[in-house]
């Protein structure tokens, strides 16, 4: 009779949080990210710039029946229901309504629930290899060891953070490193990952380099340890981390399920908070850790009364009641929206639309402008970047800089100014300055080169370099088209050990030094040093078209003395 009620009360269970989520999907506008989401899915691949391709699938799979926030969404809602569900197995709860009033003490259930983000299919694929990992570790047999191959590959086409749930495991069981299937399901993984080991190679590591150059790399911030905890405090909840604090942390004569949970758990909290001292971290990168902190926190529950747990999850779910009828209903100040940009996208898009007027649309660094304009307006969007920012996938879609070339284009650039044209008072920009092109031309893709990477001189002497530029064909075929756009090079300089940079331009132009990538020769480029003071550098040069400054250039060291 008990057994019967639990299997209805956790079927209501999940119903209940599978109708919250759809609704708050249906009725909640994408955010940027996941429109930008929604652009992988547009172009599915064995790999994107930011993240492995697990989410490009999900959204594909379900937006293809329906261009909406849902159609975005619903694959990853229903995933959500199912990693409750899988939860709800790694727990093994003997009081269920217990089990369910601590899945609602923990924020970070209601804040990812419903939205497309590679989070969702990480949290259901560590709950999958938790499961996964605790029958391998009992017994080492063929099945097993295929069921944590997939969970292992699986984990790893949906985030990069999935090698930490990993690691972190089999740190907890290190006897399962002289099981000769251990290596089998390296072996396996290896195999099913090998397509995007594939793409990662063809396309030079893009995803490698910018997790573990670009993401790391602020130096020590008091803000970002500071925020990191209170980030973790925020997703975990207080009531949570009250719970997780009941723990029993001795993983001496435990299971291996609770050794593994321990391990990924606080292994995850301990990494990132580690990295925090190198960079800033956000709230959600340890997303994947939220699964066994609820198994955790079920068997330290024993510890604390059930109408405890009952009332603070019903306080939790009351208190981000009103965010979640906000994210529905705009119903606070314009003012307020102009900073949280949460509402009136869509209008936006057919203002922007209308503007354009059957002209392509440039969004000049802001792949979130261009992934929402192409979502709600249905049409093309490009945002080339700047020589000097973070690049992200529109770097790698190389036929959308093509498709650009010599055509009419509305311009938006990266700063605010009086001198353009603009579109005015939307609900999400009191104003976005923008500009006409008859012809528009774009060469992001240009690379430049050096016959050193370094160089010495001294104070006051001119920095003699030697300098080729390789770029697409179609670069070659358009630097002459419209002569008002030609491309001038400049160079940018970056004081050492000093928090400043400055931009200088020159009389040079890009076409001179544009060489076939079988030619070898590079030409003289001189720039006069009358101001520098004795100091060490870095000087990276672009070429500037319009109002984009272009092209990639890896900083060479200069040291003046």
């Amino acid at each position: 009779m008990n057994e019967n009620r639990d299997k209805n009360l956790l079927k209501i269970f999940l119903f209940a949080i599978t109708c919250i989520n759809l609704l708050q999907g249906s009725f909640t506008e994408l955010l940027p990210d996941e429109a930008y989401y929604y652009m992988y899915s547009t172009r599915l691949s064995w790999g994107y710039f930011d993240h492995p391709p697990m989410i490009a699938l999900l959204i594909k799979i379900t937006e293809t029946l329906s261009h909406s926030e849902i159609g975005v969404r619903l694959s990853c809602v229903l995933l959500n229901t199912a990693t409750a569900y899988l939860i709800y197995q790694l727990a093994a709860p003997k009081n269920i309504r217990k089990f369910i009033f601590i899945y609602f003490n923990f924020i970070a259930f209601q804040a990812l629930g419903f939205l497309a983000v590679p989070d969702t299919p990480l949290m259901f694929f560590t709950a999958l290899f938790l499961l996964a990992f605790q029958a391998f570790s009992n017994s080492q047999n063929l099945r097993n060891t295929l069921w944590l191959s997939l969970s292992c590959a699986c984990l790893i086409y949906s985030k990069y953070h999935g090698f930490l749930v990993i690691g972190f495991a089999f740190l907890s069981n290190l006897s399962l490193l002289k099981k000769p299937l251990t290596y089998t399901v390296a072996i396996i993984s290896i195999f099913l990952l090998a397509p995007h080991i594939y793409w990662e190679l063809q396309n030079e590591f893009p995803s490698v380099k910018y997790h573990l150059a670009y993401r790391f790399d602020g130096g020590v911030k008091a803000d970002n340890i500071f925020g990191y905890l209170g980030g973790q405090l925020a997703f975990i909840g207080p009531i949570g981390a009250y719970m997780l604090s009941k723990i029993n942390f001795n993983i001496k004569n435990t299971s291996v399920l609770h050794r593994a949970n321990v391990f990924v758990a606080f292994g995850f909290l301990l990494f990132f908070f580690a990295a925090a001292f190198n960079g800033r971290i956000e709230a959600n990168w340890t997303a994947a850790a939220f699964i066994p902190f609820v198994v955790l926190a079920n068997e330290a529950s024993e510890h604390l009364q059930y109408k405890f747990i009952k009332y603070a999850a019903i306080t939790t779910f009351l208190l981000i009641l009103p965010l979640r009828a906000y994210l529905i209903f705009d119903f606070l100040p314009v003012e307020m929206n102009y900073k949280l940009q949460r509402h009136g996208w869509k209008d936006w898009a057919e203002k922007v639309k209308e503007k354009a007027n059957g002209a392509n649309v440039i969004f000049q660094d802001s792949y979130q402008k261009a992934s929402m304009y192409t979502f709600y307006a249905e049409a093309f969007a490009h945002s080339p970047n700047s020589f000097g920012l973070r690049k992200n996938q529109y770097d790698i879609w190389s036929d959308m800089e093509l498709h650009v070339q010599g055509k009419p284009a509305l311009v938006f650039p990266n700063w605010e100014t009086n001198m353009f044209d603009s579109i005015n008072n939307t609900k999400v920009f009191r104003k976005i300055s923008c500009l006409h092109y008859n012809k528009y031309y774009c060469y992001t893709k240009a690379q430049f080169h050096f016959d050193k990477t370094s160089y010495q001189i001294k104070q006051g002497d001119t920095l003699r370099l030697k300098l080729r530029i390789t770029a697409p064909d179609y670069v070659y075929k358009t630097i002459d088209a419209e002569p008002s756009l030609q491309t001038q090079l400049g160079y940018r300089v970056f004081f050492l050990n000093k928090d400043s940079m400055a931009d200088f331009y020159t009389s040079y132009q890009m076409k001179p030094f544009l060489k076939p990538l079988s030619m070898e020769d590079f030409k003289d480029f001189n720039i006069e040093n009358k101001s520098l003071p004795i100091g060490k550098y870095k000087l990276i040069l672009f070429g500037k078209t319009g109002t984009l400054g272009i092209g990639i250039c890896k900083p060479i060291d200069v040291e003046i003395n």
